[in-house]
């Protein structure tokens, strides 16, 4: 038995995660190998995703997904990857599963759509699972912790559950015909996520961007360090340039890596501040990380 997990991480609690799963695989016997998306240049800079899957991913029983939520969605790259995936057959698998790190504030529907796009694939969704973590740009921005990640004995709970029940399932698979449905919000906020909060229809730009201070930059290259996807690269004395031909994905991982605080947000903390209240005028997402999957045949939510 062979799992592959493939994580796109912007700022490193998806891809944490992605290992704990790894290691949670090969505690049991079963060989388990991570491949981590974020900085793969074949991936941000080429978008190759096809050429990237056949020749990089091996033959396995179980594929795992693993990406973080943006703005109530699958973030991009990883959203590409799965579309690109080949079907089932020639040893790809043909059961998966899904998980999702997030803010606290909200998950969103990325989880869905991970789990309909699997779907729309050829594959069986076997399970998903959703992880409170960091909101690292609200928290660089306001200079404060938000909300409250799981901790170690949580994350450690959910990995040896979700892994326990995939091993049960991989053993029966052949019995297991339709997906876990990993439809999970209530109908008013799939919605709103789906229409207002859709990346492609959004008529207003809600997060902001960032600035540079060169003169402040002493060129230590940390920012281009951190960026996930290239958006910062080195330039003349080691200070950071934008490479116009990348989208910066807001993660404000050079901000936070900045030893002198030359990266700041383009927008007043007022504004910052009214950002933050609309996010959480219906409160926290309860509860903040749980387990989807089957048992006895049936869907069940384990928190």
């Amino acid at each position: 038995m062979r799992v592959v997990i493939l994580t796109f991480s912007s700022s490193g609690a998806t891809h944490d995660l992605g290992s704990h799963l790894c290691r949670a695989f090969r505690s049991r016997g079963i060989a388990a190998e991570h491949l981590e998306l974020a900085r793969e240049q074949r991936i941000v800079c080429d978008g190759d995703y096809v050429g990237y899957l056949q020749d990089c991913i091996p033959p396995h029983d179980l594929l795992c997904i693993g990406s973080p939520v943006y703005e109530h969605h699958l973030q991009e790259h990883m959203a590409r990857l799965i579309k690109a995936l080949p079907c089932p057959g020639q040893g790809w698998a043909r059961y998966a599963c899904a998980f999702v790190t997030y803010g606290c504030i909200s998950s969103g529907v990325a989880l869905e759509e991970a789990g309909r796009w699997l779907q729309q694939g050829g594959r069986v969704v076997l399970c998903g699972m959703k992880v409170a973590a960091r909101h690292t740009l609200l928290e660089n921005l306001l200079g404060r912790r938000i909300g409250a990640p799981a901790q170690a004995g949580e994350l450690e709970r959910l990995v040896y559950t979700a892994t326990e029940q995939l091993e049960k399932l991989l053993v029966a698979r052949e019995s297991i015909t339709c997906s876990v449905s990993l439809c999970y919000q209530p109908l008013k906020k799939r919605l709103l996520d789906m229409t207002l909060l859709n990346p492609k229809f959004k008529p207003f730009k809600l997060l902001p961007s960032i600035v540079i201070d060169l003169a402040k930059c002493i060129g230590c290259g940390l920012c281009s360090q951190r960026c996930p996807v290239f958006y910062l690269t080195p330039g003349s004395a080691g200070k950071p340039r934008r490479n116009s031909s990348q989208k910066c994905l807001h993660c404000f991982n050079c901000m936070e890596s900045c030893p002198v605080g030359a990266i700041t947000p383009d927008k007043a903390r007022k504004q910052v501040e009214f950002f933050f209240a609309l996010l959480t005028r219906g409160g926290y997402e309860q509860p903040t990380s749980s387990l989807i999957t089957y048992e006895g045949g049936e869907r069940r939510n384990q928190e």
